[in-house]
């Protein structure tokens, strides 16, 4: 689980494709029963090197899932 007492997340899954075929890192649900997609990115290479901002390939995981 990650976040504090009050927002806690459980963790169900790891490397999940979506209907796209892209794999978002975790997946997990709220103390709320939402879905929540986990992006890791490993430095600012990382992040900085990518076609597209990191935050349109979260918001396009989660299209992709709704």
């Amino acid at each position: 689980m990650i976040c504090d007492k009050e927002e806690l997340m459980l963790i169900v899954r790891k490397q999940v494709r979506n209907a796209s075929n892209g794999i978002s890192d975790l997946t997990a649900i709220d103390h709320e029963g939402n879905i929540v997609l986990i992006e890791i990115k490993r430095d600012r290479k990382d992040i900085e090197g990518r076609k597209e901002a990191f935050e349109f390939q979260a918001i396009r995981y989660a299209a992709s899932y709704a």
